[in-house]
């Protein structure tokens, strides 16, 4: 009786043992996997970190598309875009002063979304270590001041090379873009077309003999399927640009398409900056600015245009501004700063209401 009262002690002792040595196991299994799982994770992320094209975000792999977050943990809007910087290659700059394709490009560089940029000249060109690329009809013969030959073949160059990208914008060697504004413009636009089947455009206008037409120099931003039936008509944009200039020429030829010029104007570019007021922003003399009005007019019976804010805008035509400054000022203009006019020929800063 004694004997199988201690074998049965025996067993329950035994499976027990068993028991323990099994908890063991499974709590050294667990601490196993947390410590494989922590080392991937840490691992992932200093490669994350280390990332030597795009230093500022940080890749979320587990996404069902590649996803970039912005330094304030926000999704970045990913477009693709070509952008044409068109300049003449018998302009003069001071010693220092000519930052062509390095103006306000460095914005862009570690966007995560298509970019291209194309320097376009008039005639051979090198500066600032780019060749720019001659896109005139004759590459023989570099007389085309008025963009009457280059605007169109951007149009044809662009739907050759970049039959994929969504948007074009052409702008002049004073053209500075400025590229955070511009990315929510073109967000916006596309919450509303598709720009690979509907026309959408974006500039703002200056006037012509008492005509509205969208601004050269401020920079024009089209969709991609704008670009394909502008091209169709190629032949007629470039007998209305005959004797004018291609921006002055887009008036006409947009209303030959049922396409109001007013209907695309944007006050997120800036026609052109108060160059004369550049000692309001250096010198902080903001009590010389007035209120802005809720509205200007270029001329009588204009179109009502409203005021530009300065730090917002998607595009700054910076004439006359010297380029090593324009970033600068830029960023010193007070925030409620805006750009209205006088008169068609009077740039002016004029102050937001809150």
């Amino acid at each position: 009786m004694l004997l199988a009262y201690d074998k049965i002690k025996q067993e329950r002792r035994s499976g027990i043992i068993k028991i323990i040595i099994l908890i063991i196991v499974c709590i050294s299994c667990l601490c196993l996997s947390v410590s494989v799982i922590h080392k991937n994770g840490l691992m992932n992320t200093i490669q994350a970190e280390n990332r030597p094209d795009h230093p500022k975000f940080i890749q979320i792999t587990n996404a069902p598309m590649e996803a970039w977050l912005n330094n304030n943990g926000k999704e970045e809007f990913r477009t693709s875009i070509s952008f044409y910087n068109i300049v003449g290659n018998d302009q003069k700059f001071p010693p220092g002063q000519d930052l062509r394709g390095k103006f306000w490009e460095f914005q862009i560089k570690d966007y995560s979304g298509t970019t291209a940029v194309n320097y376009i000249s008039n005639g051979p060109l090198t500066t600032n270590n780019i060749t720019f690329e001659v896109l005139t009809d004759n590459q023989q013969t570099h007389n085309d001041k008025q963009f009457c030959q280059r605007t169109p073949n951007t149009w044809k160059h662009f739907v050759e090379k970049y039959p994929d990208y969504r948007w074009y914008f052409r702008g002049t060697h004073d053209t500075f873009v400025n590229w955070k504004y511009l990315l929510e413009l073109i967000q916006e636009l596309e919450s509303k077309y598709d720009p690979m089947k509907e026309v959408a455009l974006a500039y703002n206008c200056h006037e012509y003999n008492h005509k509205l037409y969208p601004h050269g120099g401020t920079g024009y931003l089209f969709s991609n399927f704008a670009v394909r039936q502008f091209l169709k008509r190629e032949s007629e944009f470039r007998s209305i640009c005959l004797g004018s200039a291609d921006d002055v020429a887009f008036n006409y030829f947009l209303q030959i398409q049922s396409i109001k010029v007013e209907d695309w104007m944007s006050n997120k570019f800036i026609v052109t900056w108060p160059n004369t007021e550049t000692d309001i922003i250096m010198k902080r003399q903001y009590e010389r600015v007035a209120q802005c009005p809720k509205v200007y007019r270029l001329f009588s019976n204009a179109a009502p245009m409203l005021p530009c804010p300065c730090r917002t805008a998607a595009s700054i035509h910076m004439h006359r501004v010297p380029m090593p400054q324009a970033w600068e000022i830029l960023q010193n203009t007070p925030k409620n700063f805006a750009v209205t006019y006088l008169n068609p020929d009077t740039p002016t800063f004029c102050k937001l209401s809150k």
